[in-house]
């Protein structure tokens, strides 16, 4: 099994059939190729993937003008590339394999299903995998190759077999992969196609600041700690990570797993990951940290801290390095289309995975939409903790939970407003939505009996978001 000349990527193509493809042929079949027919955390691993091979081949591009030049033609010599790498993509045999590392000796003990957040093994949950079997399953090669990916972009921390690698042993405590860490949500630009989304998710090398572009490693499979740390801190050694010691058996059903490369802030940053000030326990040791993948909280919530640029330490932008490139394009294809996605996880166990789909206007990359957008997101969520806190005040227990997600399952019916307020700057309309959603919710949770419980009511309300006030944000 080779992952150049092999199918084992699943896509959709014009007219709406679903294939199968090796890398080779995503490389060459322009424009048929429409999408990527997969989950939240395959399109992340297989994006990164595609991505650094696009950027290897070219060794760059240097500039955003480099990167807009490039763009019909950056697919030129990716069939040549991949055709001198050949022998980097291999799943199997005694040479370099794919993401793995050479024979250690190690009890292949493991089953490949933990590969998968949806199979039932490790300290997966059982409630998604609904196959009956004794015993772990015998994979196929085009799935391990695709679990194989994901489980180096996605591997979450905690106990792990200790291996010896390049002179050193590792620790038996593994820290989690690069898109795990902090639950990183994971951003991307789509495309009208896939390779349309392979060149507007390309970072450019003057944007990467101290992080040098580095190589890809199936170039050079390191084989020092010194080569392991230059994978670590470069933006072609990130995108495509050893963060697991993985030996695959041929028999598709065990493996041997232990720790290899740490990627982690502060040291370096994801550049499809957007970077926010670390307000935790650990901020001292750890300044910044990932915006966070939450199920609970919708895609158009995170849209402001997503879109911002602002730098969040020395030298560190905030926002997502890929999504720079929405400010460059065109002015009549400024409407872009942004995927957001990630693990919404507690240590080791996955409670969601989750993905959302954005659009993202011009209205919205101008600053003073952007601001009005960000303030109307501002509005609703401070609406939010008001509410709580006046259901709390007149009955304390539950109800406050329960007002939030109600509170936020109607104001999710009208975030299609929120491109009419980046548009106009008016937030008025918004406001007296979010007033009356407050005050609906209130009163149809909290309903007096008598008269001490109609003065505690009437008391509580007034703590409710009311647009125009002075009080919205002294709560």
């Amino acid at each position: 099994m080779n992952l150049v000349c092999d199918p084992w990527i699943p896509v959709t193509v014009r007219g709406g059939g679903r294939e199968t493809i090796s890398l080779v042929d995503l490389f060459q079949r322009t424009d048929d190729v429409v999408d990527l027919a997969v989950g939240a955390l395959e399109r992340v691993s297989i994006t990164r993937l595609l991505v650094a091979i696009a950027q290897a081949t070219i060794s760059g591009p240097a500039s955003t003008q480099d990167w807009l030049m490039r763009r019909e033609n950056y697919t030129d010599g990716i069939g040549e590339y991949l055709n001198q790498w050949h022998h980097g993509f291999e799943l199997f045999g005694n040479s370099q394999r794919f993401l793995q590392t050479p024979d250690t000796g190690a009890d292949m003990t493991r089953a490949t299903d933990g590969l998968s957040y949806l199979r039932a093994a490790g300290n997966n949950t059982t409630w998604r995998d609904h196959e009956s079997q004794h015993g772990p399953r015998k994979n196929d090669p085009a799935w391990l190759a695709l679990q194989l990916l994901i489980y180096q972009n996605y591997a979450r921390g905690g106990l792990i077999a200790s291996v010896n690698l390049n002179g050193r042993q590792r620790p038996r405590t593994a820290v989690a992969a690069p898109m795990s860490e902090g639950n990183a949500l994971a951003t991307l630009i789509i495309g009208h196609n896939l390779l349309e989304t392979i060149w507007l998710n390309m970072v450019s090398v003057d944007r990467l600041g101290s992080m040098p572009l580095g190589r890809p490693v199936w170039e050079s499979m390191p084989e020092t700690v010194d080569a392991e740390m230059a994978i670590s801190g470069s933006y072609l050694g990130r995108l495509v990570p050893l963060s697991r010691a993985i030996r695959l058996h041929e028999d598709g059903i065990h493996m041997a797993v232990g720790e290899w490369i740490r990627y982690a802030l502060p040291a370096s940053r994801d550049p499809f990951a957007t970077v926010v000030r670390n307000t935790g326990k650990d901020k001292k040791t750890k300044p910044v940290d990932y915006l966070r993948t939450f199920a609970n909280v919708d895609g158009w919530r995170r849209l402001p801290a997503v879109l911002s640029m602002n730098p969040v330490a020395e030298g560190m932008p905030g926002g997502a390095l890929n999504l720079v490139n929405l400010g460059h394009l065109n002015t009549s294809e400024k409407q872009a289309v942004v995927w957001a996605g990630g693990l919404d996880a507690n240590k080791a166990r996955t409670d969601a995975i989750c993905q959302w789909v954005l659009t993202v206007t011009p209205a919205m990359m101008d600053s003073v939409g952007f601001m009005a957008y960000s303030a109307a997101v501002e509005m609703v969520e401070t609406a939010a903790k008001r509410l709580a806190n006046a259901v709390s005040k007149y009955q304390p227990g539950p109800l406050a939970a329960i007002s939030r997600d109600r509170f936020w399952g109607v104001m999710a019916q009208y975030a299609g407003m929120l491109e009419t307020i980046a548009a106009t700057g008016d937030v008025d309309p918004w406001g007296k939505v979010v007033t009356t959603t407050s005050r609906d919710v209130f009163d149809g949770l909290c309903r007096p009996t008598g008269g001490h419980a109609w003065e505690s009511w009437a008391k509580a309300r007034r703590g409710l978001y009311q647009i125009g006030t002075q009080s919205n944000h002294t709560a």
